[in-house]
């Protein structure tokens, strides 16, 4: 059957409602966040799912490590 394991950075994995009808899946989101900032999309997908947090004062991504 192959890999079973379900994981947003591998976009397997779609977030979304029915009632107000909207849905995406991470890469999507990435891809689109991604384009607007001009990084890449991979560091992207990786920062967005995690322990991880956007500090709009320095404007860099932070862990509470």
């Amino acid at each position: 059957m192959g890999d079973l394991l379900l994981l947003p950075t591998k976009g397997n994995v779609a977030f979304g409602t029915g009632k107000d009808c909207w849905g995406f899946s991470l890469t999507r989101f990435a891809n689109m966040i991604a384009d607007k900032f001009k990084v890449d999309r991979t560091k992207m997908m990786e920062k967005l799912w995690g322990d991880n947090y956007y500090n709009p004062e320095t404007k860099k991504f932070g862990t509470d490590d």
